[in-house]
């Protein structure tokens, strides 16, 4: 539920273990400089994102709404599966806590 895969794609075995080592002890400044995200010229995104017709067919099918991981990608601003542009929602990624849990909702996801 993370975005290790797309971080890792292209490292080394040795390096994926050392990062999954890292993350798994809490130590988030030595995964961010092993894989040069410290460094990425892409921005980091600051408030989660969601594509509406997304959000429609969650509700059909599972009755219930959810962050898409494909969604927080840098440089993400199309959603792969309807090509629509991706909307802003209300939930920033700064000044609050990562372990907290804040639902994907008509609050969280004003979408038009």
């Amino acid at each position: 539920m993370t975005l290790y895969p797309y971080y890792t794609a292209y490292q080394s075995q040795d390096v994926r273990q050392q990062v999954r080592h890292a993350m798994r002890v809490g130590e988030d400044g030595s995964v961010l400089l092993r894989l040069g995200i410290a460094a990425f010229r892409a921005g980091r995104v600051t408030q989660l994102r969601f594509c509406g017709s997304c959000l429609a067919q969650m509700r059909e099918r599972y009755g219930e709404l959810y962050w898409r991981r494909d969604h927080q990608l840098p440089s993400a601003l199309v959603c792969p599966e309807h090509a629509k542009l991706l909307q802003v929602g209300t939930v920033r990624l700064t000044g609050c806590s990562r372990h907290r849990f804040v639902p994907a909702d008509r609050q969280t996801c004003p979408w038009r």
